[in-house]
């Protein structure tokens, strides 16, 4: 992608997308260091709580199965004792469940202020990151990527900071909508923010093809989903491009000079690296990416905390 000093139709510095390829490598090598002198030592640590909220997790299933067990030999049995051993060990369980819930809490706050900081300052060091913070319903709202109403909107694990000289925050979102006869997750994944200039006032949205946040009656425009402005659709010259997505503008003038060539196919590859159904805005300024997923993000790695390929 050329920059705003190469190519001056470009009002913007679009460099979120620029080839950082040999930042990126420098930070994989430097990974293999970083591992070993900051993350293992606390990885170490870490498996003490691990373990706890393991046990604590077996303690109680056992408890239920064995309040299960006594039951039945009271019932069918007629074993005197039983139902008094049922109920001691259905309290017990009970406990269990305070206690097994308390230290995974714990164990998770954990990790993710001694790992999963340190790994987003390795990456980028001014980083910023706060666990139990999310982006803005105004901005979800502002990127007209998802315009359907919620009535459900939470996070976690928000963070912002500089990377190829692009200032963006992002964090996990859960956008549902609920009423008496139907529950949607209308998005569930990364929402990422980047300010890209305070020139561009219009709006240019990428959406996913025949999945256009356009009203299909009166009732959509007035009530089912949030304001956008007039916008027609814009028509890119590249059909590998036009089967994915679909673009939308308030001003042809201005999208025409974001959606150059190299731009599209930088979309492409995104779309196609992540597997996922990626949307994107420019609006008022800043660039808005989603990234639809059903995982959580950073958390405890599955496979185990030391594995050091799922860092």
């Amino acid at each position: 992608m050329k920059s705003s000093q190469e190519n001056t139709n470009i009002p913007f510095d679009i460099s979120l997308f620029r080839d950082e390829q040999s930042q990126d490598e420098q930070i994989k090598t430097n990974f293999e260091n970083f591992y070993d002198e900051h993350l293992k030592p606390y990885l170490l640590q870490l498996e003490a709580s691990a373990l706890a909220y393991k046990n604590w997790k077996h303690f109680t299933i056992g408890c239920g199965i064995l309040t299960v067990v006594f039951i039945l030999l009271y019932r069918f049995l007629k074993l005197e004792s039983g139902l008094d051993i049922a109920l001691t060990l259905f309290i017990m369980a009970v406990a269990g469940i305070y206690y097994t819930t308390e230290k995974n809490e714990k164990f998770i706050d954990d990790f993710k202020q001694q790992v999963i900081s340190r790994i987003l300052h390795h990456i980028s060091p001014s980083a910023v990151y706060k666990p139990l913070q999310f982006l803005s319903k105004k901005e979800y709202r502002l990127s007209g990527l998802y315009r359907r109403r919620f009535t459900e909107y939470d996070g976690e694990d928000y963070w912002k900071a500089s990377y190829g000289g692009v200032h963006f925050h992002c964090s996990e979102l859960t956008v549902r909508y609920e009423d008496a006869a139907t529950a949607t997750t209308i998005f569930k994944g990364l929402f990422i923010t980047a300010v890209i200039s305070g020139y561009y006032n219009n709006g240019t949205y990428i959406w996913t093809r025949g999945e256009s946040q356009l009203p299909a009656s009166i009732a959509d425009e007035n009530y089912r989903m949030y304001p956008l402005p007039a916008v027609e659709r814009y028509r890119v010259d590249d059909e590998d491009f036009n089967a994915q997505f679909s673009v939308y503008s308030s001003n042809f003038s201005d999208t025409e000079k974001i959606m150059t060539p190299s731009l599209l196919q930088k979309m492409l590859e995104l779309k196609f690296k992540t597997g996922r159904d990626i949307v994107f805005s420019f609006v008022a300024g800043k660039c808005y990416v989603a990234i639809p997923m059903d995982e959580d993000l950073l958390e405890p790695a599955v496979k185990g905390l030391q594995n050091k390929e799922s860092y």
